[in-house]
């Protein structure tokens, strides 16, 4: 099997146990992507403490808390986490100066020269880095050039309020794999592409790859890359995305006219792309067609009240649809219900052209649709549907800073929803009047959803990444 196969068998064999765990209720789902895949999920306290004590036995997983004791298991630890303070990270580092069974580090820290502490150390078989500090704390931090020598290094992840660039050693992680800095200020260097086994690479829009400025350099991007968060557009050309042939999941940012053409070539580019997300900061002139990407299911729009879509713009097969900022009128609405595979429907802060929304239609309005959430909706006061053949599959609706259910709704179709929140506090009582005739709706008014999941028993919420 080719290095792909191996991948993509790995990830169906790591999904396979996570869903089994799923099925004998050992960890319940808290978030699913837009295809039913596990995104993240919850555990018990109870069922978390008897796995920190069992990982710690098998020197499978330790944390600040129970890594200190006999000496030679310090030695011997593969995997560790520190999130309270740098005391703790210190006197490990201090009892083991030289981690060479260390696989996995994972560091929530406060303290600003966190990258200066490490990079003292001997990570030859580091192969998993997280640092995360805190977000309201902008700092401008110097990443040491020796984290090149952590030449085992699969996965980075960096987040939080730090600013500065990555120095061009990080050529030397042939290993590399995912290099996720979306969540923080630092700029890549020239150097990112050589990476030939680089899959994801996640960085913020403002800080994108000062190797797209240089002209001198004709490195072009790896052909095995899955992930792409951002691409300016002005270094969107079909030579690129041509050699992308693996692509699944493209952002674009600052969408002009000449990248619309690109995306609306009857040649679709990349072939493979599932997840596309774009952002327009000006109003453009060209329509976007995306009729030839069957294989795009989740679409996110930023947009502009000006901008005018249609139903060229959509493909059949869109699972997830987002539009934040765009004009909604009655026929893009109409082009939306329409959507025969359209299961999660998203509208913030767009501009409506009526005050009240209509859901229904001739009988096959939403035929598949499970959420509806619609947020800061300007100009529109109401939404209604008048029949119970409409959204036949709708599960959850979830109204945020805006419209609230008409009364003259028909009941029956509300009653059937079991997830209705509403953070509007204007009039909640007409969405009581409607729901409260169901003992199966749960309402949650004028709260976020994380106090909603508190109302249940505690649980623990995370994402697992083990090498």
């Amino acid at each position: 099997m080719t290095a792909f196969q191996v991948v993509a068998y790995m990830t169906c064999l790591a999904e396979d146990i996570l869903n089994d765990l799923v099925s004998r209720n050992l960890i319940q789902v808290a978030k699913r992507t837009y295809d039913g895949r596990i995104s993240s999920c919850r555990i018990h306290d109870l069922l978390h403490s008897l796995c920190v004590e069992l990982a710690k036995e098998s020197n499978f997983f330790h944390t600040e808390h129970n890594a200190f004791g006999d000496p030679d298991n310090i030695a011997r630890i593969r995997r560790i986490t520190f999130y309270s303070d740098n005391i703790a990270m210190n006197e490990f580092f201090l009892l083991n100066p030289k981690p060479t069974k260390l696989r996995s580090l994972f560091c929530f820290t406060k303290d600003r020269f966190i990258f200066s502490q490490l990079v003292h150390l001997d990570f030859k078989l580091l192969q998993v880095l997280v640092v995360v500090t805190a977000q309201n704390v902008y700092e401008r931090l110097t990443i040491p050039n020796k984290i090149g020598n952590m030449s085992c290094l699969r996965y980075v992840r960096l987040e939080g309020g730090i600013r500065g660039k990555l120095p061009n050693s990080i050529v030397k992680l042939k290993c590399l794999e995912t290099l996720d800095i979306i969540h923080s200020y630092i700029k890549l260097p020239f150097g990112v592409w050589e990476s030939k086994k680089l899959r994801h690479l996640c960085y913020r829009e403002e800080c994108y790859c000062v190797f797209f400025g240089s002209p001198f350099c004709r490195i072009m991007p790896p052909n095995n890359l899955q992930t792409l968060m951002w691409l300016d557009d002005k270094f969107c050309e079909p030579r690129m995305l041509h050699r992308l042939i693996n692509l699944r999941k493209l952002g674009i940012w600052r969408v002009s006219d000449s990248t619309i053409k690109i995306l609306s070539a009857l040649s679709p580019v990349p072939k493979a792309l599932e997840v596309l997300e774009l952002r327009f900061f000006n109003n453009t002139s060209e329509q976007i067609n995306l009729s030839s990407h069957p294989n795009i299911v989740k679409l996110v729009m930023f947009g502009f009240s000006a901008m005018l879509l249609n139903i060229e713009a959509f493909h059949p097969n869109l699972v997830k649809l987002t539009l934040v900022g765009l004009m909604v009128d009655g026929n893009l609405l109409a082009v939306l219900k329409k959507l025969p595979k359209l299961r999660i429907l998203g509208l913030h802060s767009c501009k409506h052209d009526a005050e009240k929304m209509d859901l229904c239609g001739d009988g096959d309005s939403f035929p598949q649709l499970e959420v509806l959430h619609i947020e800061d909706a300007r100009g529109l006061s109401e939404i209604t549907c008048m029949d119970n053949m409409s959204m036949p599959k709708l599960k959850r609706l979830s109204l945020v800073k805006g419209p609230i259910i008409s009364p003259i709704s028909s009941i029956a179709k509300f009653k059937e929803i079991k997830d209705i929140r509403s953070k509007f506090k204007n009039d909640p009582i007409r969405l009581g009047e409607i729901c409260a005739k169901s003992k199966q709706s749960e309402i949650v008014e004028g709260s976020d959803k994380d106090q909603y999941n508190a109302s249940s028993s505690k649980k623990r919420k995370g994402k697992a990444i083990v090498y």
